[in-house]
């Protein structure tokens, strides 16, 4: 494992290891949304969080049941499978099992579009169409009404959104393109 994985201390003082804080950010907001809908968690439940990422949710899983629940974290993008690893390591690795591999009906190897600064939005299913462009502009700027800048989320974006975006401010001067 390489030994420069940055650390990080979430608001509730957990610190783990990430790949980049903006995405680690969004995410930590993100974790309550997993439980709408009557979705529920108790101590001793068995979890499979499929498509891991770093394990934002693992590590809640099990922070939320008192590290009382047995959890299968899978995770196929080597990169972000060592993060989740060393999290694991960190906390629970007797509840909590890592596996580098996703989960399928058939044994077979896909190959990911992995967007290094926006780990979350890598997929096996990379869709540029214009439509899935236009839906994630919605959910992007739905989530940044209440950024205090608006360039600093445009660097986790995979490039097939961040050029629709960088079109728009351009035209707008929101920032200017000099370094």
């Amino acid at each position: 494992m390489s030994a420069l994985i940055p650390e990080i201390t979430l608001p509730n003082g957990v610190k783990i290891f990430y790949k980049n804080k903006e995405e680690v950010d969004f995410l930590y907001e993100e974790m309550p949304l997993y439980f709408k809908n009557g979705i529920e968690l108790h101590e001793g439940n068995t979890v499979f969080d499929v498509g891991a990422n770093i394990g934002l949710f693992t590590l809640f899983v099990c922070q939320f049941c008192n590290n009382n629940a047995n959890i299968y974290a899978f995770e196929p993008i080597p990169a972000t499978f060592e993060v989740l690893q060393r999290n694991v390591q960190r906390f629970n690795p007797g509840k909590i099992k890592a596996f580098p591999c996703g989960l399928s009906q058939n044994s077979k190897t896909i190959t990911f579009a992995f967007y290094p600064n926006s780990t979350a939005w890598s997929t096996i299913y990379p869709d540029d169409s214009k439509e899935q462009r236009n839906s994630i502009k919605k959910v992007v700027l739905d989530n940044l009404k209440d950024a205090p800048c608006f360039i600093r989320w445009l660097r986790w974006l995979p490039p097939f959104v961040q050029l629709p975006f960088g079109q728009c401010a351009e035209r707008n001067r929101l920032f200017s393109t000099t370094k």
